[in-house]
């Protein structure tokens, strides 16, 4: 007789998505693990993956998100139903265009097209991502990190902001004073023919 279970194991699922992957058929998978074919079925389509992602990932990495998937489903479950079905559909669109090399704001500017009346920040993206969906953080432009700041020099190009750069207030005494010699001096002396440098002093 084939068992009836309401929640699959992280083993179940691994053996699942394995089979799939290789071309097996939602019956003959439902035979060898001693499942109801209905389980096989529910379990393909609630915790599968949108194709951009999965394509990507191994059968045993698809089985790992779809157990996590699972997971999170349950724990929706116990604070509301209606909370159930967004964050999961929030989550696969959110995936499905980091996958794509979308950034963060562009996920933002567009969310309302993909859920009409809602809105979200980047800053709430982030937060998700860091605490809730640490996996995808290896989507994010840059891992997440910050860049440097770019400046524009007087050719109009760009360059990386010194990361060292002092600020005036730390400039010495000394300098304001003018009673040491300059490094600008100090270059410009470097360059000049040896008898210009006698006559000079």
């Amino acid at each position: 007789m084939k068992k009836q279970r309401s929640c699959l194991t992280l083993e179940v699922r691994q053996q699942i998505w394995m089979m799939r992957s290789s071309g097996a058929g939602i019956r003959e998978i439902g035979r060898k693990l001693e499942l109801d074919g209905s389980i096989v079925c529910r379990e393909l389509k609630r915790n599968g993956l949108p194709r951009q992602v999965s394509k990507r990932l191994t059968a045993l990495e698809q089985a790992n998100e779809a157990h996590e998937k699972a997971r999170r489903r349950r724990q929706e479950k116990r604070r509301g139903k209606r909370k159930a079905l967004p964050v999961v559909q929030k989550y696969e669109h959110i995936a499905e265009k980091l996958v794509a090399k979308w950034s963060p704001e562009a996920i933002a500017n567009t969310w309302g097209k993909k859920f009409p009346g809602e809105s979200i920040s980047t800053s709430t993206i982030y937060r998700m991502i860091k605490h809730d969906w640490p996996e995808l953080m290896k989507h994010l432009p840059e891992r997440g990190k910050m860049r440097r700041q770019r400046v524009m020099n007087r050719r109009g190009k760009v360059q990386q902001a010194a990361a060292d750069k002092r600020h005036i207030s730390e400039r010495p005494d000394s300098a304001n004073q003018r009673k040491e010699l300059g490094i600008v001096l100090e270059l410009t002396s470097r360059c000049l023919p040896m008898p210009m440098l006698y006559q000079s002093r």
